[in-house]
Order: C-alpha cells, then structure tokens, then sequence
C-alpha cells in the first residue's frame, strides 16, 4: 500500500525566519562558522525549507501509488527512479519523447497520420502520393474503393447535360374578323334623312377586324442542355497539413 513517511520539520512555522531575514542572513550567504552560535531562527528555516521539498516529493510519489520510506535506501532509490527526466528522454530518436517507449505506446513503422504542420514530427516524413488531396472514408461499393493509403477520384467533373421534362406551350392570339351592318326602314319617315337618299334595305361597310382565340400546342419532346464540365483548378476551401508516415 502507497504511503509516505517523510514530514515537514516546524509545519507551524514557529520560532523561524521569515524570508526577507533568511535570505540575507551572514550563515545562510557564508555557511555556519563553529565559532558562533547557530541561531535556532536560521536553523528552523534551513530545515523547514529542505523538510518541506522532501515530504512535498513523497506524497506526490505516495499519491501515484509508491511506497516513500527512510526505512530501505535502496527502495526508496528505485521508487524516485519512476521520475523521468531529460537522461530518460535522450535527444536521439527511438527515445522515449519520440513516442517509442512502450510505457507511453507507439505507432508502428508505415503508420499513416494527418499533421496540421507544414514539416513531418521528429521520426515522422511526408507522404508525397498524399497530396493535393482530401481525407476521405474507403470502402463502400462507389468510387472509394482504392487500397487505403492511396488516392481515388478526381478534381475534375465529367462532361454532363441536364434534361427537362416534356411540356405543352398555352397561348392567346388575336383573329382578324369584321362586324357588318344592315339597315331596314320600318317606317314611312323620308328615306333620305335616314338612309342618305338609298333604299329602305341596305348594308353598309364592315367594323374595324378585332377578336382573340386561346389554344395550347401539342406537348414538345424532352431537351438537353450544352454539356459541361468543372475546370480541375476548383479546390474546396481547407485547412492545410501533410499526410507524414511514421519511420
């Protein structure tokens, strides 16, 4: 079970110096001389100072499960051996800040990633067969059914029409017709005050040609538009980075 049995010295601070005395306090700057005295003031700050760092180390160590004791030196030096610093990260790769140390997981040589960095990650190189494409899900029956870690598809669209339906046209036109006019005298008024001096029977000249008709045309066919394509400079707006492979 994780404890911990190194304790502060003075937890409650008393009978000690505060640090604007201790930091320039002669013993603290020179070390103590045998020929004066050693104030117990200096004294409690001294051993309250390196008390505190080392009870601070064990409960960090005791809460991440390690047993800290004075009992054993040789377990408490293989319990501190679990702080990792810059000796067991290294500067070459395959250390353990490359993400090759199985106590932190790995991926394996050939692995594949997206990067949002315009270079590779240490112990990462740029896939060239990647670019100037987009990330996509393989598999399926339709175009995306290359070998993963390859590319499908294509910037460019192919040629295409598109076809309307059959339809009728209805429209309203004007026919040319006349309206004619025939007089009758129905009384024994003199026939020249009504009739101009004519018979008591006449016709005279047509109205002015007028009148509309509406019909609808026979339904056409269907039609095509001109073919088309997109240009293959067309690109989506993206956020950019490398597909890298893992060495």
């Amino acid at each position: 079970m994780a404890s911990n049995n190194f304790l502060q010295w003075n937890p409650s601070k008393v009978n000690q110096q505060d640090d604007t005395a201790y930091a320039i306090d002669d013993q603290r700057l020179g070390g103590a001389d045998l020929e004066d005295l050693f104030p117990s003031e200096t004294a409690n700050k001294l051993f309250y100072q390196v008390a505190t760092m080392v009870a601070g180390i064990g409960q960090m160590m005791s809460n991440k499960g390690y047993t800290m004791s004075d009992a054993n030196f040789a377990n408490l030096v293989t319990a501190l051996a679990n702080i990792l610093t810059k000796a067991d990260f290294g500067d070459a790769a395959g250390t353990v800040c490359q993400g090759n140390d199985p106590r932190l997981g790995s991926f394996a040589a050939g692995t594949r990633a997206w990067f949002g960095n315009t270079s590779a990650p240490t112990d990462w190189t740029i896939d060239p067969t990647a670019a100037d494409g987009l990330l996509a899900a393989r598999g399926g029956t339709n175009a995306y059914v290359a070998a993963a870690g390859g590319q499908a598809g294509t910037w460019t669209q192919p040629n295409h029409l598109h076809t309307g339906p059959s339809h009728t046209h209805t429209y309203t036109t004007v026919i040319a017709h006349t309206h004619s006019i025939t007089m009758t005298d129905s009384g024994g008024g003199p026939k020249n005050t009504v009739l101009g001096g004519v018979a008591s029977t006449a016709s005279y000249a047509n109205t002015a040609s007028t009148g509309s008709a509406s019909g609808t045309t026979a339904s056409g066919g269907t039609g095509n538009t001109g073919a088309s394509a997109t240009a293959a400079t067309w690109r989506p707006l993206a956020n950019l980075g490398n597909v890298c492979i893992k060495s």
